[in-house]
């Protein structure tokens, strides 16, 4: 299977739409960074992403690790009839089954740039953060994302991106993270959790959050 030949790559920061990862495991990541110091984040949002993903990159991309001209052949068909604007060679479409897939084959180089660099990445799809020291890290990560980002043919979306802190707070994947705790909605309840984590309480998280 396709999942098989690309999950032998992709890196350890990556949690979206991956066998046995989920937004619970990028939770336990977050809070992991968090609890080793890294409380300043750079919160990046990429602009129209899955809209934005360039063909002729993705092609490339896949040709790296898949050598079966009947797959890369399937694969341009895959591209040329699922394009959202026909005069683009770019975009793929989102709840596509492929989309995920193809989403974390051109990211994984975000992931690659980023970790070399020495950056403490948690990305779930094209929803991720950096996790530093200090705010002036964060503003460097923040330039070595839009260089990467500029190769890849996306940028961040400025509006939606920011640099920020735990005792400021931030959402990622719709929890909520401020300062030591962090709160997300479980069955019509806010559950917020402060300071050390219980077991049992990773059993109460919203569908989709498990692995």
């Amino acid at each position: 299977m396709l999942d098989d030949q690309f999950e032998r790559h992709f890196l350890d920061c990556s949690y979206g739409y991956r066998p046995g990862r989920s937004v619970l495991h990028a939770l336990k990541a977050i809070v992991q960074n968090r609890n080793n110091g890294l409380e300043w984040v750079l919160d990046a949002d990429i602009d129209n992403c899955f809209e934005s993903l360039d063909h002729a990159l993705l092609r490339k991309l896949f040709a790296r690790w898949v050598q079966d001209p009947i797959l890369r052949r399937l694969l341009d068909q895959w591209l040329e009839a699922w394009r959202p604007d026909p005069e683009k060679a770019c975009g793929i479409p989102l709840g596509a089954v492929l989309s995920p897939l193809l989403c974390n084959l051109a990211l994984h180089q975000l992931d690659l740039r980023l970790t070399e660099l020495g950056w403490e990445l948690v990305r779930y799809a094209d929803d991720w953060c950096v996790f530093c020291r200090h705010e002036p890290q964060a503003q460097v990560a923040r330039q070595d994302a839009e260089e990467i980002l500029a190769e890849l043919r996306l940028r961040l979306e400025p509006t939606k991106t920011a640099i920020t802190c735990f005792d400021r707070g931030f959402e990622f994947l719709g929890i909520r993270f401020y300062r030591q705790a962090y709160s997300y909605q479980w069955q019509g309840k806010r559950i917020e959790v402060d300071g050390e984590v219980p077991d049992w309480l990773w059993s109460q998280m919203p569908n989709g959050y498990g692995a």
